[in-house]
């Protein structure tokens, strides 16, 4: 444990409370570890300006934004940058989403839009009314934004594409997808999210080993969503939240408590401060 230099974490599920916050304990083990020498990296689902609105006033030196599809520093500057989804595979996905009752959430440049089938917009709407509603019971920080049609969106310059639904619809519409062209990543059993091939937190990681000029030994990756198994791999000891799923307790190396426990922050005082 003393030979490590790099920390990676996830922040849904992990670093992050069920009301969306770092711990005031997580503040000041995240500030010890940084001062102590040991870089912090934040790898996410979220685009880098959701990541430095959560950090803000906590230090962390790398980010792998995406899915690590975009690996940066904490200010930006860019390490490493995967394709976009391009044009074919998302009008393919639009074009499969037709037939299914799910919200779709989606980065495009620094947006962050949401659409559906016209068929079911209605029930996009209440759905959307019971998320802030759930937001709004569990003190989470909520952005709204407007629910567009899927015929009024342009597939091009997409990032990533996040569908939200019942676990049975979100399964029977990964299974029309090819593993060879998606990065196919259920994050929790009600929202899948789907980037090109290539594209992983463990490529992230990756980059930055190569920045800092470290080993693979010299990392610990702490995460819970099937999206996290990458960087895991790649880490020289992998950590699963209590509450992760089933992949990725298989695939760590390590148990921590869960994040209604601020596991990740508990397993980091006690093992490397």
């Amino acid at each position: 444990m003393n030979q490590i230099r790099l920390v990676a974490l996830d922040l849904d599920g992990t670093l992050l409370s069920l009301s969306g916050h770092i711990s005031k304990q997580g503040k000041e083990v995240l500030g010890r570890l940084h001062d102590q020498g040991t870089a912090i990296m934040i790898c996410s689902g979220r685009p880098l300006y959701s990541i430095q609105r959560i950090m803000e006033g906590i230090p962390f030196d790398y980010a792998g934004c995406l899915n690590g599809q975009i690996t940066c520093t904490s200010d930006g500057t860019i390490l490493q940058q995967l394709p976009d989804l391009d044009h074919q595979e998302t009008s393919h996905l639009f074009a499969l989403m037709k037939h299914y009752p799910m919200v779709c959430s989606f980065s495009k440049g620094e947006e962050f839009l949401h659409t559906c089938p016209t068929w079911f917009l209605p029930f996009g709407r209440l759905y959307q009314g019971l998320y802030w509603l759930y937001h709004k019971i569990t003190h989470k920080p909520h952005y709204p934004h407007h629910l567009q049609r899927l015929k009024d969106i342009a597939p091009d310059h997409i990032n990533k594409l996040c569908f939200a639904s019942f676990p049975w619809i979100l399964k029977a519409f990964a299974r029309h997808l090819d593993p060879k062209t998606y990065a196919i990543y259920f994050v929790n059993a009600t929202w899948l999210e789907i980037q090109p091939n290539g594209v992983s937190k463990g490529a992230a990681i990756t980059a930055v080993q190569k920045y800092m000029h470290i080993s693979k030994e010299a990392i610990v990756a702490i995460g819970d969503g099937e999206n996290d198994i990458g960087m895991l791999q790649e880490a020289g000891i992998g950590v699963a939240m209590g509450n992760a799923m089933p992949k990725v307790k298989q695939q760590a190396d390590q148990l921590a408590p869960s994040c209604h426990e601020d596991g990740a922050v508990v397993w980091l005082k006690e093992n490397l401060l």
